[in-house]
This record gives C-alpha cells, sequence and structure tokens, in this order.
C-alpha cells in the first residue's frame, strides 16, 4: 500500500511544478516547501528524504518542457527562466513602459500599443530582444527620461498613488476582465455567459477553500505562511511601484 505522505510529497510537487509554470518567481517558495516538511515531521533526515523526493519528481516533470523550449530556442539561457518566453528582461521593458506612462512621457493610446505589440511578438523573437540586449536598451532609453521625474515626486504623491494602485488591483483580484474579452465578472453574469464566468468561479472556489483551510490550521501553518504572504506582498508592492 502506497504511503499516504508519499502521496503529499507527490501532490505537493506536482502543484508546485505547475506554480513554476505558470509564474517563475514561485522557484523562490522552494526554501519555504522545505521549511514547511520540517515542522510536520520535525526530523532533518526525513525532510531531506522528502525534499529529495520532490525536486526529483518537479526536474522530472519539468523536463519535458525545458527540453521542447531548448529545442524551440537552443540557448542554454532558456533554463533561466524555466523555458517561458516571459524573461525578466521583459518584464523590466513592460515596467520602463508603465512608469513612463504614470508621469506622463507617453499616453495611455501609446502604452497599449506598445503592449499589443509586445503580445504579437513571437516567442522567439522575445527570447533573441531579451538575450542580445535588446530590452534592456528599450528600457534604459525610457529609465533615463523617468529617472529625472521620479526624483521630483514628494513622498505623500507616491504614497497616494501607491493607495490608488493597491485597491485598484485588490479590486481586480475579483472583478477585473478577462485578458481575451474586455467583459468583467458583472458583465458575464448580466449577458449569462457561463464560459467566462468559469475561470472567475473557480479561482473563488479554490480561493475560498485556502482561507477556511488556513483559519483550521493556523496553529500549524502560521510559521510558514507569514514568508510565503511577505514574498506575495513584496510583488504586489513591487507591480504598484511599476504602474497600473
Amino acid at each position: 500500500m502506497i504511503n499516504k505522505k508519499f502521496i503529499y510529497i507527490i501532490m505537493i510537487s506536482i502543484i508546485y511544478t505547475l506554480l513554476i509554470l505558470t509564474f517563475q518567481i514561485h522557484i523562490l517558495l522552494f526554501p519555504f516547501i522545505i521549511l514547511f516538511l520540517y515542522l510536520n515531521n520535525k526530523n532533518i533526515v526525513l525532510t531531506l528524504k522528502n525534499t529529495l523526493m520532490g525536486f526529483i519528481i518537479v526536474i522530472c516533470i519539468l523536463s519535458p518542457w525545458l527540453y521542447r523550449t531548448y529545442k524551440f530556442y537552443p540557448d542554454i539561457k532558456v533554463f533561466k527562466n524555466v523555458g517561458l518566453s516571459f524573461t525578466s528582461e521583459q518584464m523590466k521593458w513592460v515596467s520602463s513602459l508603465r512608469e513612463a506612462k504614470k508621469y506622463n512621457l507617453i499616453t495611455n493610446d501609446e502604452f497599449h500599443q506598445y503592449l499589443q505589440s509586445w503580445y504579437q511578438t513571437l516567442d522567439k523573437l522575445k527570447f533573441q530582444y531579451s538575450f542580445d540586449g535588446t530590452y534592456q536598451k528599450w528600457c534604459d532609453s525610457l529609465q533615463t527620461l523617468t529617472a529625472p521625474v521620479a526624483k521630483k515626486e514628494s513622498f505623500i504623491t507616491k504614497t497616494k498613488y501607491n493607495a490608488r494602485i493597491l485597491l485598484y488591483r485588490f479590486k481586480n483580484s475579483f472583478f477585473r476582465k478577462l485578458s481575451l474579452s474586455e467583459k468583467s465578472i458583472s458583465e458575464c453574469i448580466k449577458s449569462k455567459n457561463i464560459m467566462l464566468f468559469i475561470p472567475y468561479l473557480l479561482g473563488i472556489i479554490i480561493g475560498l477553500l485556502g482561507l477556511f483551510s488556513f483559519i483550521y490550521n493556523f496553529k500549524k501553518l502560521w510559521i510558514i505562511s507569514m514568508p510565503f504572504y511577505s514574498i506575495h506582498r513584496f510583488f504586489i508592492l513591487l507591480e504598484m511601484k511599476q504602474g497600473e
């Protein structure tokens, strides 16, 4: 009979791999997962065994995707982004665009034109522009314009702006528009568009289940939840800095 704890390790590994493939930054949660495993059994040797087992499972799941990406764009640098075309260089470029829009150095229409052009860029070109320094050059050119303006901005102005963005993003967590449509959750309900409403519903159900589970197991989970929560709050603040 398969050990129950072994099944948990497999499930954690699969979920962790899917999180990494969804958004690479989740790779930073690895030490907190080790901490969770240790707190669960208080045995260093068993924790190391479970960690090694989980690591092997994650690598096995990631390997086909990494192989596929390397075959698509044969450069070892693709492993840095776990084989995903949304590279850190692109994130910096988009952040620079948002900051330029924030300080009215580009119009809202120009901002969305840049974004649309970026969305439509072929993945192979995204890798190329990331690794040959193209995105970095574009980013630097914008930052030379935004840096002097950002220095003149008062603390109160920055605080007000960040508070507004925080509220905006909090609202979007529940009522944001779908990326593939211009319909919000309320519009989906009014138009009885079930297919567009399903992703919202699944997200709400998963979020509520996670919240109830956290409250129920608070004494066991709070130690590892605080670092996890801090990482996500850090990236929310980072997004706030980048703009709407």
